[in-house]
């Protein structure tokens, strides 16, 4: 009975060392960076500006333009 448990434990260390590592990346999280509007000058979240030869636009901007 004890060497099984010795077994057990074995592979449990072995299956500990080598499993898959299911960490989480973080990405940059652009989704929560803000960025200037190159025309009025306010932030405005980088996924909801547009971007044109280079610069940031908020919606307002970008649909005067």
């Amino acid at each position: 009975m004890g060497k099984i448990i010795i077994f057990l434990i074995i592979i449990g260390v072995i299956y500990y060392m080598f499993r898959p590592n299911k960490k989480i990346k973080k990405d940059n999280n652009d989704e929560n960076e803000f960025v200037p509007c190159e025309k009025c000058k306010t932030f405005v979240l980088k996924k909801d500006a547009k971007f044109k030869n280079g610069k940031y636009y908020c919606k307002e901007c970008d649909a005067d333009s």
